[in-house]
């Protein structure tokens, strides 16, 4: 998963799906539209500062989520080559 998608999934749980933020950052990563990915991150960093720290907050515990997923995956892949 990428960055992209993994923020895009923390706005959608601290935020909401309905929210302007998840909106816009779901249509510039489906356009590939780097201006509207440039605005998403300014509209984001003008959240309050009790937003942004729960939303940057589950982003970390995505990513960690999902490197914890990868060492498995590595682990498992070396068990079946043994």
């Amino acid at each position: 998963m990428s960055r992209k998608n993994v923020v895009l999934k923390a706005i959608a749980e601290v935020l909401g799906r309905k929210s302007t933020a998840y909106t816009d950052l779901a249509s510039a990563i489906e356009n590939n539209d780097n201006l509207s990915l440039i605005l998403c991150q300014q509209a984001l960093e003008s959240l309050p500062i009790e937003t942004k720290s729960a939303l940057w907050s589950r982003v970390r515990d995505l990513e960690e989520a999902l490197s914890n997923d990868a060492s498995l995956a590595e682990t498992d892949d070396v068990k079946d080559i043994a």
